[in-house]
């Protein structure tokens, strides 16, 4: 049973995150939402993700898409 009253929050000691990936994914946020930015291509594929997502996840659950 977890009990909340003997946990600890000690950070240092359950971290595994690597500081240097947190910095390198912290500049590619800055980047991230630039419409003419690095990822500029990736932004353009969206319209086509978001249909094939519509399409495929509700199948993928036996469900019928959704429509707009």
């Amino acid at each position: 049973m977890l009990r909340k009253d003997i946990l600890t929050s000690d950070k240092a000691q359950a971290s595994t995150a690597d500081n240097a990936e947190i910095e390198r994914f912290n500049a590619l946020a800055e980047e991230w939402w630039k419409p003419n930015g690095k990822f500029k291509v990736v932004h353009a594929f969206n319209a086509t993700r978001v249909g094939w997502l519509s399409t495929h996840v509700p199948a993928a659950f036996d469900r019928a898409a959704m429509t707009t």
